[in-house]
């Protein structure tokens, strides 16, 4: 029997929206600071989407689930303070997902964001604020995954080092997640908790009238079922215009990654990417990455990826693009996976406020060594038909 979703049980119907009492509260705060008058009518933005795969579960073709998908997402979104020095925005949505068949992946999600932001002579000082909420079904015998996560950042972009010819950018926040597993309704829940807190600095200096370098620091605390780790990252970048056609851009990295159990690791990065306009509405694009690190157990993960997308805006109304990319990732405890992925799209602007959308991918898997201790060689692929329409009052 199908399990019945939480936020359908009599009596806790709102159970999650108490969180929305400290971004109403600071909006409230923000908007009475200012004028009355300045404040615009909210817009509704709903979308939806229906999508067709044919392989749900990217299994072997003998073993493929196809499916049909139904998104809705109505979403309210409040602007206030618009050409002041203190500008905000409150945004409020809901996902509505559901399977045909699949009722096991049917989800729903709560979401919203409180942001403002004052801008000074040095730069701009922003503060936002978020919460999420979660319930999805896994089956009849797991039950019900309720999932919550609430966090807040404050952030900083500017010209403090403009006497040295330097730009900065400081942000610091923090994020809690939870989960609420109901496995059995005598049982009860089990819960489990994880927060983050991070730190990031860029430093930034024209190196002429089209190039830019910078350095920067990331810093992330975490903790994950009582597991402690520490992440620092070191970034060196570097942003270049060879033409008014041609903009490059290159990060190199270092990932330093510690457990409380004392394990972790050292690992490179490198992020690349060329964008190239070819014609006056038509652009491409190509980006390579290679990174490696330690996820919260210890165990080591590597990925490559490689992605050229080309994009054309056929009309003012028309807009089209393809992508090509290859990704591969190798789980020191499971083994590699390698799969490539290829999809195109159009979207048409029937109306000012209405755009319709068709979105087309297929993805082949080449290996996947730990499907294939299981199950034998996996060579699957996946092809997925999407239709979208987005409509904002």
């Amino acid at each position: 029997m199908r399990p019945v979703h939480r936020n359908s049980c009599p009596g806790r119907l709102f159970s999650g929206r108490i969180w929305l009492a400290p971004l109403l509260a600071g909006l409230c705060l923000v908007a009475g600071a200012q004028e009355l008058s300045r404040l615009p009518k909210p817009r509704f933005v709903l979308l939806f989407n229906e999508e067709y795969n044919d392989n749900l579960f990217f299994d072997r073709s003998a073993l493929a689930v196809s499916d049909f998908s139904t998104q809705a997402v109505p979403e309210l979104q409040l602007e206030f303070g618009r050409g002041s020095l203190t500008p905000g925005a409150l945004n409020v949505q809901e996902q509505f997902n559901s399977h045909s068949h699949e009722h096991a992946l049917d989800r729903h999600l709560f979401a919203a964001t409180l942001a403002a932001q004052h801008q000074f002579a040095l730069g701009v000082l922003s503060l936002s604020s978020s919460y999420n909420q979660t319930s999805q079904n896994q089956s009849s015998s797991a039950g019900i995954v309720d999932a919550t996560t609430w966090g807040s950042q404050l952030s900083y972009s500017g010209e403090l080092g403009v006497k040295f010819g330097l730009t900065t950018s400081l942000s610091t926040g923090g994020t809690r997640y939870s989960t609420a597993t109901s496995s059995n309704p005598l049982i009860g829940q089990n819960y489990t908790n994880s927060t983050t807190h991070s730190f990031a600095a860029d430093l930034g200096r024209a190196l002429g009238p089209k190039t830019q370098s910078g350095l920067g620091l990331r810093e992330t605390w975490d903790s994950y079922a009582g597991t402690q780790a520490r992440t620092d990252f070191l970034n060196l970048f570097f942003r270049g215009s060879y033409s008014a056609k041609t903009e490059a851009t290159i990060h190199l990295g270092v990932n330093h990654r510690a457990l409380g159990t004392g394990s972790g690791g050292t690992f490179p990065g490198l992020d690349a990417s060329i964008n190239h306009l070819l014609t006056e509405k038509t652009t491409q694009s190509l980006t390579l990455s290679r990174n490696a690190a330690a996820d919260i157990y210890g165990k080591e993960n590597r990925t490559w990826a490689l992605a050229y997308q080309i994009n054309v805006m056929a009309r003012n109304y028309l807009y089209t693009y393809a992508s090509l990319s290859f990704n591969s990732i190798d789980y020191l405890t499971t083994g590699r996976l390698n799969y490539l992925s290829l999809e195109s799209g159009i979207s048409y602007r029937l109306r000012s406020w209405c755009n319709f959308g068709v979105t087309v991918r297929t993805q082949l898997v080449g290996s996947d060594q730990l499907y294939a201790r299981i199950n034998g060689p996996r060579d699957a692929h996946q092809e997925v038909l999407r239709l979208s329409v987005n409509m904002t009052y």
